[in-house]
């Protein structure tokens, strides 16, 4: 005679279902400076409802690139896109922000004209003039392009010849 099977133990899947976790905060343990807090503000609020190519909000882009930058290129990085997402200028976000000099410039050169591929935006950043405004422009655009290739859905994309010609600039040491 065969012996009942003894009744299965209810099946706990809990660790098979996703969670939903609130995105993390990468600035909760690094204290932001006042003209941070600023950027920050000013680029979510222009940021509001834009998404990326792949459909995120793009302040989620900006957060990474601001938070892979040292302290002294952060405000420039957070609004990195703002002009290209806004139609402001560089002047009038200066302003806003009461950014220096090398800010402002590092802003102009990071604001890509019109329909400018990538590539020729990076080899412009490149080439220009060697000054602050140009060392910090190139720590927000590194950070930049790298966040994007990471994020590609094509793989490579433009991000590789763009991340050749940034290689090829070197590593801005002076802001870092």
């Amino acid at each position: 005679m065969t012996r009942p099977t003894p009744p299965a133990a209810p099946l706990d899947v809990s660790d098979a279902l996703p969670r939903r976790t609130a995105p993390v905060d990468p600035f909760a343990t690094t204290p932001l400076t006042n003209a941070e807090r600023r950027a920050r503000r000013l680029a979510r609020n222009v940021h509001r409802g834009q998404l990326d190519e792949r459909g995120r909000p793009l302040i989620e882009h900006v957060e990474r690139v601001a938070a892979d930058v040292p302290p002294s290129a952060r405000t420039v990085a957070f609004v990195h896109d703002v002009c290209a997402r806004s139609g402001a200028s560089a002047a009038q976000v200066a302003r806003v922000l009461d950014l220096d000099e090398d800010e402002r410039e590092a802003l102009v050169l990071l604001t890509r004209r019109g329909r400018e591929p990538l590539t020729r935006h990076v080899r412009r950043v490149v080439r220009a003039l060697p000054d602050p405004a140009r060392e910090l422009a190139l720590v927000v655009l590194r950070a930049d392009v790298e966040d994007l290739a990471a994020r590609a859905a094509d793989g490579d994309g433009p991000y590789g010849p763009a991340l050749e010609a940034l290689d090829e600039a070197g590593s801005p040491l002076a802001v870092r």
